[in-house]
């Protein structure tokens, strides 16, 4: 079972996916509150998540379709994103 909160699973693949990366989107439905998510549970999700040891690198990848190879990339990634939104 992934360690992934389903909020964050359902934003990794919703916005995240390789295939139709939407950040943006993300960025101003975070800031208009537009969508139906928690946005101070997202972001409590993502910096508990940033803050762990070992991120679920195959969850990661199963919900977004890349095909990060480690612990060091795919955090950096995820950083890139939290910066990103909650800037």
């Amino acid at each position: 079972m992934s360690s992934i909160p389903p909020l964050l699973q359902t934003i990794l693949r919703g916005y995240l996916h390789v295939e139709w990366y939407e950040l943006d989107e993300l960025i101003e439905d975070v800031r208009t509150r537009r969508q139906k998510f928690d946005v101070d549970q997202l972001k409590a999700q993502f910096e508990h998540l940033l803050s762990e040891e070992d991120i679920d690198l195959d969850a990661i990848n199963r919900l977004t379709s890349n095909e990060f190879e480690s612990q060091g990339e795919v955090r950096s990634w995820l950083a890139a994103i939290y910066r990103g939104v909650w800037r």
